[in-house]
């Protein structure tokens, strides 16, 4: 997630910088853009990270448990709220072999698809019996 963050900064500071050279901005107006950027974005992408990284390292721990304790299968789950993404609420009671991949589309991000770790995730999975 850290260099997704990286590039869609890279991008939108760079957006800045170039409406500020187009536009004959001083250094100083493109500074305070450049700062306001940031002011505006610290709360959201504190939280989407602090989210993204504690869902997904506990799914990747309860993935791991899973596999010591010998569960053979999981199911995943989402939040069934209104905000949940269409690839992921299409995932929602998909059962797999735990350290087996679930089916997840190109829109999927996250680091692996053993179990949900996209950007902002919800979703879990549980132990579950034989499909």
């Amino acid at each position: 997630y850290a260099k997704m963050v990286n590039g869609s900064l890279y991008q939108r500071i760079n957006e800045i910088l170039s409406t500020g050279i187009e536009g004959n901005y001083s250094i100083d107006k493109m500074s305070e853009l450049i700062q306001n950027f940031f002011l505006e974005q610290q709360v959201m992408r504190a939280f989407r990270i602090a989210r993204t990284e504690s869902v997904a390292g506990g799914n990747f721990g309860r993935n791991g448990i899973m596999k010591n304790q010998g569960i053979k299968y999981h199911m995943w789950l989402t939040t069934r709220d209104p905000l949940v993404r269409d690839h992921h609420a299409s995932l929602d009671g998909v059962i797999r072999k735990v350290g087996a991949s679930f089916p997840v589309t190109s829109e999927y991000l996250g680091f692996s698809a053993e179990f949900p770790s996209d950007i902002n995730e919800r979703c879990f999975t549980i132990p579950t019996k034989k499909p």
